[in-house]
Order: C-alpha cells, then sequence, then structure tokens
C-alpha cells in the first residue's frame, strides 16, 4: 500500500500556507481599518490650527459636501485650503509635480520626457512671477489659502496619516504648499484648454511628408466653412521661407512627442453653458445651465464647497490646489463657463546663427537666447540637467530635452511657442476673487476683465432677471498681412507674423438681454460672420448648440427639470446628417439588409440600452480606420468627423480620399459598405451575434482613471472608476472616447474586445443648475465623490448618482445647510 505521508505533509503545508494566508488577510484587514481611522478627515469637534484668525466652523452634509462659516475672508479661504488639503492631498501632490516638471522624482525614467517638456515651457516659472508682480493685497487671499494647506500637512507630517497613495508609491510626504502652485494649476488648466499649437504640428509634420495645400485643406478644414481663410501651400511656404528640403517624415514624427500630453483623435471636448430670461421659465426669473466636458479621472477634479464670511456667500466646484469657487452663485449672481477656443498660441521657427547656436534672428538682426539650467531628477539614476533656451517669442521647445531640432528641420532651425498665458500681466487667478463676490453684472464685469487665460465663454444671471455673456481673456491680433493666421508654424525673423496687441475687453463677443431670450454656448462659433477680428478658425462643430436651441425653444416655460433633461439629451446631430449618406451605399446582404431596416427608422437616439447607436458607432469607426489605413494617416490624430463628411459628400472632388475608383461603384460607396460588414462582423464576436439585440451601454463605458494607480494593473480594478453611458461625442450629454480603430479581420479575440469596447475619458464631469428665483433651490453633481482617500465612503458615492443624471442640493444659507449636517467641526486659533 503506497504511503500517506507525503500527501499528509502536503495537507499540513497546504493548511499552514492557508492559515497563513488567513492571518495575513485578517492583518491586511486590520490595517486597512487603522489606516482609514487615521488617513480619513476630522469632522467633527474642536480642531486648533495656526494661522487662523479667527473662529471658523465647517458644517459637513451628507454628501461629504463642507460649508464654510468664518468671520472673515482670510480664514474662509485658509480654510479651503485645509479642506483641500483633508480630502485631496495626494491629487493636489500629483498635479503639483506635473506642472512643476518633478514627476520622474516618483515614477522614474517614464516621466522624464514630460518632465523636461514642462520644465521649458516653464510654467511653475511663469506662476511664481505671477505672484510676484501682485501687490500684497493681491496676494493677501493666495497666501491665506496656502497657509490652510500647510497647517494641514504640519499636523500630518506622517504618510500613514495621508490617502495611501503615499505609501502604495512610496512618495516622501509633500513639500508645504506655495501660491505659485496655486497659480501654476490654473495655467495647466489653460494649457489643457489652449492646444491649437498642436494643430500646428500637425500641418507641420504633414507638409513635411509632401502633402499639398488643398489636401490638408480637405483633411483640416476650418470649422466652420470660412470665406475668409486664404489657403495656404504650406510646403511651398516652407520653401518660400528659405526652408527648402525634401519631406522628412521620419524625423519629423520625433515632434510627435511635444504633443504626448493631449488626447489623439477625441473630438466633443468641451462644454455646455446656456442661460434663459424669465419670460421662458415658469417661475418668471432667469435659470441658468453649465457642464463642463474635461477629463474624466478619479477623483474628479472637481470638489464641492461652500464659503460664508462678511462680503461673501458663495457655493460651487473649486478646483484642490486653487483657492476659491470658479463655476458656482453667490445669494445674488451666477455663472458657468464653456472654452472660447480661440487661437492664443503660435509655433515660431527660429533661424539659429550658423557660427553660433546660441543666437537667433530677428528682425532687428542677430539676438542671444535667454537661458538657463533645470536639473531633472529621476528616481533611482543620477539627476539629468536641461539646457532650455526661450527666444523673443517664447520657450524653444526643440532644442533640448525630450526633442531634438536636429532632423526635424534643417540645422540651424529650432521651434519656439508663443501663448498668452505666459505673457506679463496675467490676473487670471484674482478674477475668482472678485467674481465670488460680486452682486451684479458692474462687479461681474470687473472680474471677467482679469481674465487673460483660458479664454472663456461665461453667461449671467442674476435675481433682479438679468441675463447676459461675455468671453473674456486675452486674445491675439495678428497683422492683416499675415496668410496663415496660426495654423502653421511661422517664420521668428519676419515681423508679419508678430502679434501686434490684444482685443480689448471692450471688442471680445458679448451679449446682454437677448430679444431671443436666452443665449446658449457650446464652443461653438460665438460671433457673426462680421465681426471684426480673428479668433479662430477651429470652432467645434455646432451640433451641440444646435440641438441646445431646439431643446429651449421647443418648451415654452422652463424649469429645473427642463434644464435637467436638456443636459442629459442624447441626439446626436451628427449622426442624423452623417447616417443617410451611410445607408445610400450599404451592403446588400441578408444580414446587412435586415440591421439598415431598423438603422432607417433610427432618430440619432445615442441611448445606453439601444442596438442603433452601437451600430452607427462601430460602422463609424471602421470607416475612419478603413480611410486612416488607406492614406497613411496613422498617428496624426486624424480624420475627424467634418472631414468625413467632405469626403463622403465628394465635396471638391475629397472623395479621392476613399481611394481609386475601380470603375465599378464610387470609391467611397465601397468603403462604407465594407464598413459595415467588418463592424457587424466585430460587434458580433464581442457583443452577441444578433447586432438587433445589442445594447450600446455594453461597449461604452466611462474610465474615469486613477492617477497615476488607474495604470497598474493590480489596482486599477479599486481605484478607477467606470460607468455605463450613452451619448457620443456631439450629443449634449457629451460623452468622448479616443477613436480606437476597429481591428482587421483575423485579429486575437482579446485585442478584438479590447478594440470595440470604448472607454469614455471626457465627459460632462460636472452639472450645475442655478434656479435664480431661488438660489438655494440650484441643484450640481461631479462624476465621483468628495474624498480622494479610497477608504472613505465619499470616493466614489457621486459616480452612480451622476450616470443617472441624478443631481444634489447646493446650498450656501445655513439654515439649509444645518438641518442635514453630519460633522460640525469648530477650527480655532492656535494658542
Amino acid at each position: 500500500m503506497r504511503s500517506r505521508r507525503p500527501l499528509s505533509r502536503t495537507r499540513r503545508v497546504v493548511r499552514g500556507l492557508l492559515g497563513a494566508v488567513g492571518v495575513l488577510t485578517l492583518l491586511v484587514a486590520g490595517l486597512g481599518v487603522a489606516w482609514r481611522y487615521v488617513s480619513l478627515p476630522q469632522i467633527d469637534g474642536e480642531l486648533a490650527v495656526s494661522g487662523l484668525r479667527q473662529e471658523t466652523e465647517v458644517l459637513r452634509d451628507a454628501y461629504g459636501v463642507p460649508h464654510i462659516y468664518a468671520k472673515h475672508l482670510d480664514d474662509a479661504q485658509f480654510a479651503l485650503g485645509y479642506l483641500h488639503a483633508q480630502d485631496r492631498l495626494w491629487q493636489m501632490e500629483v498635479n503639483r509635480r506635473l506642472v512643476s516638471g518633478r514627476m520622474a522624482e516618483l515614477f522614474g525614467r517614464p516621466a522624464v520626457d514630460a518632465d523636461k517638456f514642462l520644465r521649458t515651457l516653464g510654467i511653475r516659472r511663469a506662476a511664481q512671477a505671477m505672484f510676484d508682480s501682485y501687490s500684497p493685497a493681491d496676494r493677501r487671499l493666495l497666501e491665506a489659502y496656502a497657509a490652510g494647506v500647510n497647517a494641514f500637512l504640519e499636523e500630518h507630517p506622517l504618510r500613514a496619516q495621508l490617502s495611501p497613495e503615499f505609501l502604495l508609491v512610496n512618495a516622501p510626504a509633500p513639500e508645504p504648499w506655495s501660491p505659485a502652485d496655486s497659480i501654476a494649476w490654473t495655467l495647466m488648466m489653460a494649457w489643457d484648454l489652449g492646444g491649437n499649437w498642436s494643430q500646428e504640428l500637425t500641418r507641420l509634420r504633414l507638409a513635411l511628408r509632401g502633402m499639398d495645400g488643398a489636401d490638408m485643406d480637405q483633411l483640416l478644414p476650418p470649422q466652420p466653412p470660412d470665406p475668409t481663410m486664404v489657403s495656404v501651400d504650406y510646403k511651398q511656404a516652407l520653401r518660400d521661407w528659405g526652408i527648402a528640403f525634401e519631406p522628412l517624415q521620419a524625423q519629423a514624427d520625433q515632434l510627435q512627442t511635444l504633443a504626448a500630453i493631449r488626447p489623439n483623435g477625441l473630438e466633443g471636448v468641451g462644454s455646455n453653458n446656456w442661460v434663459i430670461g424669465g419670460e421662458r421659465t415658469q417661475s418668471g426669473k432667469p435659470l441658468l445651465a453649465n457642464d463642463p466636458h474635461l477629463g474624466l479621472s478619479t477623483p474628479s477634479i472637481w470638489y464641492f464647497a461652500s464659503m460664508s464670511a462678511p462680503g461673501l456667500d458663495v457655493v460651487g466646484a473649486t478646483l484642490p490646489g486653487v483657492p476659491a469657487v470658479i463655476l458656482g452663485r453667490n445669494k445674488r449672481i451666477a455663472w458657468g463657463f464653456t472654452n472660447t477656443g480661440s487661437d492664443v498660441q503660435d509655433l515660431f521657427i527660429e533661424a539659429l546663427d550658423p557660427s553660433d547656436p546660441e543666437r537667433y534672428r530677428t528682425p532687428d538682426g542677430w539676438r542671444r537666447f535667454e537661458t538657463r539650467n533645470e536639473v531633472i531628477r529621476i528616481k533611482g539614476e543620477p539627476a539629468e540637467t536641461l539646457r532650455v533656451r526661450v527666444s523673443r517669442h517664447g520657450p524653444v521647445l526643440s532644442m533640448g530635452g525630450s526633442v531634438s531640432a536636429t532632423g526635424v528641420l534643417p540645422p540651424n532651425y529650432a521651434i519656439a511657442l508663443q501663448w498668452v498665458a505666459l505673457q506679463p500681466g496675467n490676473r487670471t487667478p484674482l478674477a475668482a476673487f472678485a467674481l465670488n463676490q460680486a452682486n451684479n453684472r458692474a462687479e461681474f464685469e470687473a472680474a471677467m476683465r482679469d481674465i487673460s487665460a483660458p479664454h472663456q465663454n461665461v453667461v449671467y444671471a442674476d435675481v433682479d432677471g438679468l441675463i447676459g455673456f461675455v468671453a473674456p481673456g486675452a486674445v491675439p491680433m495678428r497683422h492683416d498681412d499675415n496668410p496663415i493666421r496660426g495654423r502653421f508654424p511661422v517664420p521668428g525673423w519676419d515681423m508679419r507674423y508678430d502679434w501686434e496687441d490684444r482685443i480689448p475687453y471692450a471688442d471680445l463677443p458679448q451679449e446682454w438681454s437677448p430679444a431671443r431670450g436666452y443665449r446658449a454656448t457650446a464652443n461653438e462659433k460665438v460671433v457673426a460672420p462680421d465681426y471684426p477680428f480673428f479668433l479662430t478658425s477651429e470652432w467645434a462643430p455646432s451640433y451641440r448648440a444646435e440641438r441646445i436651441a431646439t431643446l429651449i425653444e421647443s418648451t415654452a416655460r422652463h424649469d429645473i427639470a427642463s434644464m435637467n433633461a436638456m443636459q442629459l439629451d442624447e441626439v446626436s446631430y451628427m449622426a442624423r446628417a452623417t447616417l443617410p449618406r451611410l445607408l445610400s451605399a450599404a451592403p446588400t446582404g441578408e444580414r446587412e439588409i435586415r440591421i439598415l431596416t431598423r438603422m432607417r427608422e433610427w432618430n440619432g437616439d445615442m441611448r445606453a440600452d439601444a442596438a442603433e447607436p452601437a451600430i452607427f458607432a462601430l460602422w463609424w469607426r471602421e470607416l475612419n480606420r478603413q480611410v486612416v489605413d488607406i492614406n497613411g494617416l496613422g498617428g496624426f490624430g486624424v480624420p475627424r468627423a467634418r472631414f468625413l463628411q467632405l469626403v463622403l459628400a465628394d465635396q471638391d472632388g475629397a472623395s479621392h480620399w476613399c481611394g481609386k475608383p475601380d470603375g465599378i461603384e464610387p470609391p467611397c460607396d465601397r468603403l462604407i459598405a465594407e464598413s459595415l460588414v467588418a463592424a457587424l462582423d466585430a460587434g458580433e464576436a464581442v457583443l452577441g451575434t444578433d447586432p438587433l439585440s445589442w445594447k450600446y451601454g455594453e461597449m461604452h463605458r466611462t474610465r474615469a482613471e486613477h492617477r497615476p494607480l488607474g495604470r497598474v494593473a493590480a489596482l486599477d480594478w479599486l481605484f478607477t472608476t467606470r460607468e455605463t453611458v450613452g451619448g457620443d461625442a456631439f450629443t449634449v450629454n457629451a460623452m468622448s472616447a479616443p477613436l480606437r480603430p476597429l481591428p482587421a479581420p483575423g485579429t486575437h479575440a482579446q485585442e478584438v474586445m479590447q478594440n470595440v469596447m470604448q472607454n469614455v475619458t471626457h465627459g460632462p464631469g460636472l452639472r450645475a443648475i442655478y434656479d435664480m428665483a431661488d438660489p438655494e433651490r440650484s441643484r450640481f453633481i461631479h462624476g465621483t465623490g468628495q474624498s480622494g482617500n479610497r477608504f472613505s465612503p465619499h470616493y466614489a458615492d457621486f459616480s452612480p448618482v451622476w450616470a443617472r443624471g441624478d443631481t444634489i442640493p447646493m446650498h450656501v444659507a445655513r439654515d439649509r445647510v444645518e438641518p442635514g449636517a453630519v460633522g460640525v467641526l469648530k477650527m480655532v486659533p492656535a494658542q
């Protein structure tokens, strides 16, 4: 008989291992409970804090939203800084390191290129210069906020007292916060919303590969069509400027790393806002709605708070790391922002002195670059030194760091960036303080005059019934004889391309008490054809704006419910405009005929529970993929909706992008038919064999990534939030996903699954509705939760509420807050 001893030993070993695992699990769970206890914020009792002037109370409601009641303005901002640090310190630390070019200190070699680029851009240095230029009175509230953050840091010196990321990433305890750290993040927001330079870069790369002006005008057309824009052959322009060389595609692609921080192939990034006058509302007072469409992340970029102090009663969305309420209301006015998208960045080709590369050519002769050395510290490696050069236009992006000019341009050339946000006189961070305290149009406009970047569309409403719109910001005026107008890098030694001045505030777009009874913006063109100044040629498509106008005018009297329904509307006018052309050239197979019968009845509603949106989305993506492959456009972030619609309509012969005619059928018809077949094949492999039973939401989910743990597979599920949603990049409820191409036939099943599924990365991460009949009835929601601590019950409690389209109350009045308060923290000055 075989001995049982080995088996018995195995069982004992297994039992021992299981017991050890059990003990370890209990230990980890116990540590988790202890960690949760020490890392979550104090919300009750009394707290003595150094730096506070007078006693300040913070009431927390059931949603984790803090309501600050202070006896001094400085203390209100101090308390906000303290609360931001309590709830979002890791987010603040990552944002600070990102904008300062110090991510490699935590994450090593993979972060070096981004650090070098941001050090070259010099946002953190510009922020310090801005702060230094402010008067002592202007600095006061920025300093009060920073003091609040630092008071929290002084009381929590151990990483174990902070959110878990500090230990998981092995990050050092944060350094003291400074006002310049706050200003830097406002500049980074402006950078994120002002990406014209990357379009110039794309045109440069296309010109270097030999694309002529006519094809480039089709591929990247003005939006909307603009007869005043002169067609330019950029390849020839380079030769005319004395930069005559053959296309250097491989070398030019090195420049793509400059645009690596920005999403590629993503449309619909923007925002909606609208304001409706009392003649169109049930209450007889204005209603205002706002939903910015920015990157979705966990935690959200937004943090709700209210602040009350002498002269201040404000509530709304704040940015962790930045003082004041950015989007919100006070007792008398409400406001909402969208991005105007004006062209406030230009790339300049600087000619270097062949005998001395530290000099560059100007209209007045050779001039030396301003230079500085930046030390990049890298985790686990020796530090590297980056030499940064700055021309009269701005930082030189291509002579050091992550990108070399050698081979990209002929020897002795470099590329510099001019951007309004880096220029002297930027008072944007101060505008929010004045806005929070404004009581009427005059005070509101005084605040608007301080905004430089980003250029924004701002709608306004007040309790007296006035509504209006203004687009504040610094917009450069270009010379009349500049035919490029911000579309392509230009020679830095030619004065024709220099900026003249800025458009005066009085000449910026604005409208007060509109006769139609409302004003809406959705990143579309906001000026009439006869507007005398150039803003941009790259407006967003007007689909969302048209839909909003239709919805406003289709209801006689609006209320909060109708405003909420409009924000959640998922009818895609892009799909409506495109579908008839797709249906006209579809294949004739039995499966396809059955599908097309259903599609002909579809109204463009991108509902999560319907099959038609899934079919259309996959069809459109496959058509994109085929056009990209035929024309070798991979890596350029194109094509876009406007381009494909020109191609399908064969406008100005644009159908040649569909390939060569075969003499049997038009090439676009063949491509449309093949795309539907491929889309259905790919979808059936993932969503089921009956396309009419598909549900769009099964392939269309948000991915609000945690930074950086969302990129660690073992932790992503724990830190990143996901929700099933409808909509697309062109619906009012805009949900934008990177345009990931469908896989080619024969692709591995796992890759098919990954490519069919759409990760929505941009959307209305904040929704707000303001009722000026009773501002305390206003509502809002953001996409995750108030806390950035995974152990907090408020880490992601907003997420399902947001996905359903629900909202929570937006109170500032103490008698509305106090009955539902779950914590009262009394902050007192430390003795």
